[in-house]
């Protein structure tokens, strides 16, 4: 089965700016659990399960619970 988009191929430039945000995110004064729930909540939103299932991995990893 093909994914249906390929977003590090179509999706460079989009891609570019989400890690420059990710970037100035890691900068900011916001403590990493917090930013880690915040990318999990957005990934929900999202809906993509690939994300939802690397944060939930992260959260687990700091200590969060279910």
């Amino acid at each position: 089965m093909e994914p249906r988009l390929n977003a590090f191929v179509k999706g460079q430039n989009a891609m570019r700016a989400l890690y420059g945000i990710g970037a100035y995110l890691a900068k900011s004064p916001v403590e990493q659990p917090l930013l880690n729930l915040i990318y999990f909540r957005v990934s929900q939103i999202n809906g993509c399960a690939y994300c939802l299932d690397m944060h939930a991995k992260d959260l687990r990893a700091e200590g969060e619970t279910e």
